[in-house]
């Protein structure tokens, strides 16, 4: 009888342990199958916000691309209404009405109110001065323009108290616009006239005081000191 050789068993092979990257790894396949099983249990949910996402982005590239338009058609109405003074004043309307927010409704806004003023009627003035300080930029040229126009305006109803505040911050937007000089004495001439000596007192000087004040002004500024007893 041949002897069988008994088979002797081998070492099972010692596990492999894992890098930090392939434990990485399985942690992100985890976290998949997880939301996996979760957006599957959830669809109805799931389908809801992607579609609102999707509507979100949709919405919003086209509100983008509408503004744009709109600044288009009304910068074009606006250099239409600007080479035809005769039929300006509806255009300028319909501008600020239709297109309100652009650009080119800011500066109709202006425009319509320079010329009610011009024409004399200062309650219209005052509405569309008032929707272009309110309503747009006024650190530039026209919101200056807008706050001394709205300072003239009540000076018309003889509210020289507003008005002065309304010159003074339209002189201090920008001390080198060549109204600035004008707004700022207009101030002072406005407090003056509403009895708030102290401030058209501190003004007057301060233009006097100023190497940059045009002769013109000084010398105004100088009279209204005089007037008030300096």
């Amino acid at each position: 009888m041949v002897a069988t050789k008994k088979k002797t068993s081998r070492p099972s092979a010692k596990p492999k342990k894992m890098t930090r990257d392939e434990l990485r790894h399985d942690e992100f396949i985890d976290h998949v199958v997880d939301y996996w099983e979760w957006a599957r249990k959830n669809a109805t949910m799931v389908g809801g916000v992607v579609g609102a996402l999707l509507l979100l982005v949709v919405g919003s590239t086209w509100w983008v691309n509408a503004r744009e338009d709109a600044k288009i058609e009304a910068s074009n109405m606006l250099a239409t209404a600007q080479l035809n003074a005769a039929t300006a004043t509806p255009l300028y309307d319909e501008i600020v009405s239709e297109y309100d927010g652009t650009p080119a409704a800011g500066k109709a806004a202006f425009m319509l109110a320079k010329k009610y003023l011009e024409d004399g009627d200062v309650v219209q003035a005052k509405t569309y001065f008032k929707k272009y300080i309110n309503g747009y930029d006024t650190d530039n040229f026209l919101g200056q323009g807008a706050m001394a126009g709205l300072a003239d305006c009540l000076v018309r109803e003889g509210n020289n108290a507003e008005a002065a505040g309304y010159y003074e911050k339209a002189a201090k937007i920008n001390m080198g616009h060549p109204q600035a000089e004008a707004y700022l004495y207009s101030a002072a001439a406005a407090y003056q006239a509403a009895g708030n000596s102290e401030k058209a007192r501190a003004i007057a000087q301060s233009m006097i005081d100023s190497k940059d004040t045009d002769q013109t002004f000084r010398g105004r500024a100088e009279i209204l000191l005089k007037d008030l007893g300096e």
